[in-house]
């Protein structure tokens, strides 16, 4: 565990003030950071997906399989067998 400062807005540290008993501020302010975090990672990852542009290929999507498993079976943790 780390202790750091942090500054709220005089409004959102009066509700915690009144919301949140004082032995479990700590944990709710953690909870809550970690939420946001977590939210934050969705978002950048829905973002990738959706930026994402297909591109076509002369091959159906089996025959694509079929030969990366075979280049890594002739390539085994990247050297040639």
């Amino acid at each position: 565990m780390q202790r750091i400062s942090v500054t709220l807005p005089d409004k959102i540290a009066e509700t915690l003030h009144h919301k949140v008993s004082k032995g479990e501020r700590s944990q709710f302010v953690a909870r809550a950071i970690e939420d946001a975090l977590n939210k934050d990672k969705k978002r950048v990852a829905y973002q990738v997906l959706e930026d994402f542009v297909p591109y076509d290929v002369d091959q159906n999507s089996v025959d694509v399989l079929r030969d990366i498993r075979q280049l890594r079976a002739i390539t085994k943790g990247g050297k040639i067998n």
